[in-house]
């Protein structure tokens, strides 16, 4: 089979809130092809495409006029559902004139677009994290970068309990022995959501393990959250967008409350929690980058819910590349354990992926390490 589709519809990322103010245009490139965003004088921010289909310029370079944005070439004006609205000079505006548009919602400081290659209307939200705009909280932190993945395996890797241990021994040392325990699995169909808890134990050996909980929640394959109490109260949004079939954005924004008369004290706390896991996705992108997918893995006792995982993300592909999505998923526990030790001594697994990023990840395998790029940096906000 090959590796699922690369762009499984649902809400993606396209720029912060912030960084699309009243009459500005931006650029940015997603699913294989350059895209313009604009916020309108009203304040409504769009996405289009990004070239005139009068005579092909960019309209990166045009200008925001009122609730339109003007292409710099002979002054067409285009709205923010692709309707041409005004053509200079022109006794009429040519009924064929029309510019791919996007669905765009703005949510916990993002401007969200929709994408389906199907053509298909938005049939989920994004939920709204309300530690975002509560004053008691405060965002310490904004990781952005471009690595060589499909979007796919960062989600997996979220369920993946048992790396954490081997990969982030650095970074997060566990209790010795002990590996990281899901539990609450709760899936929304009507929602598209998913929600676990994944429970860590750290604490010096001779001593009893300390629980240290976290909570997942995703809403389609472009959106998730990560909520922690224990050693400070953070709050993570991971959004996610494909760049082309073989690269996508990874971005991580960091939030902790105010817990103290002293702010700068919470905000040097929460950086220094950020610093950490920023690290240990740096450990993660060494693998994505050099990794090939197996449809159907040889997985052990030891190995969390990957193919339930699988088996939620599948509605989000293009029916054809449903089964794909989901590899061999079927039989899954609650657990995700027991029920892959019968794999354990069968045939070695395929690696497949789709041509050009067979390309990719052969140049990756052969030295080239600058697959991972940074786009803004790292650090605080």
């Amino acid at each position: 089979m090959p590796l699922p589709h690369p762009y499984p519809r649902g809400w993606y990322r396209f720029r912060y809130s912030h960084e699309m103010r009243p009459g500005e245009v931006v650029t940015g490139r997603f699913f294989g092809k350059d895209l313009v965003g604009f916020r309108t004088a009203s304040g409504r921010a769009c996405v289009v495409d990004s070239h005139c289909t009068h005579l092909g310029a960019h309209l990166g370079d045009g200008r925001v006029e009122g609730e339109t944005l003007e292409c710099p070439f002979h002054g067409w004006c285009w709205d923010g559902d692709g309707r041409c609205t005004h053509v200079p000079f022109a006794e009429r505006i040519p009924p064929r004139a029309a510019l791919g548009a996007y669905e765009v919602i703005e949510r916990n400081g993002i401007v969200y677009l929709w994408h389906d290659t199907t053509g298909g209307a938005p049939d989920f939200d994004v939920p709204v994290a309300p530690e975002v705009e509560d004053p008691g909280w405060m965002r310490v932190w904004v990781h952005r970068q471009v690595i060589r993945s499909h979007i796919q395996e960062p989600r997996e890797n979220a369920c993946d309990v048992a790396h954490t241990p081997v990969l982030h021994a650095r970074s997060f040392p566990m209790y010795p022995g002990m590996t990281p325990e899901i539990k609450n699995w709760s899936e929304d169909a009507e929602a598209r959501t998913l929600r676990f808890d994944i429970c860590g134990y750290t604490g010096r050996p001779g001593s009893p393990p300390v629980e240290n909980p976290s909570t997942f929640a995703f809403a389609g394959p472009g959106h998730a959250t990560m909520r922690m109490e224990r050693p400070l109260p953070l709050l993570f949004l991971f959004p996610l967008t494909p760049v082309d079939d073989e690269h996508l954005v990874f971005t991580m924004m960091v939030y902790t409350r105010r817990r103290s008369r002293l702010p700068l004290v919470d905000k040097l706390l929460g950086r220094l929690a950020a610093k950490r896991f920023t690290m240990a996705l740096r450990e993660d992108y060494t693998i994505f980058n050099r990794k090939v997918f197996y449809d159907e893995p040889v997985l052990s006792s030891a190995d969390g819910p990957i193919h339930r995982l699988r088996n939620w993300m599948k509605p989000f592909y293009p029916p054809a590349e449903e089964d794909a999505a989901a590899g061999a998923g079927e039989g899954d526990t609650a657990t995700g354990a027991a029920d892959h030790a019968g794999r354990e001594n069968g045939a070695a697994p395929r690696p497949v992926s789709p041509p050009s990023a067979a390309r990719s990840r052969g140049r990756a395998a052969t030295g080239d390490r600058s697959a991972s790029r940074a786009m803004d940096g790292t650090g605080p906000s």
